[in-house]
């Protein structure tokens, strides 16, 4: 399916390869505080940009 060769046509075993490859876990973790951190920036500019209108 990932390689793009799976067709009407295929037959289906059921089988798989398992991938044992290590998750690398820092980096997700690394993204996730970086977009919290870019919503918490955006947060504050809307916030900023609401009590400038009063």
């Amino acid at each position: 399916y990932e390689q793009g060769e799976l067709t009407p046509e295929t037959q289906l075993t059921g089988l798989f390869e398992e991938d044992t490859t290590a998750a690398d876990v820092d980096s997700v973790l690394e993204e996730i505080n970086a977009a919290f951190e870019e919503a918490q920036e955006r947060r504050e500019r809307i916030s900023d940009a609401n009590n400038d209108d009063y």
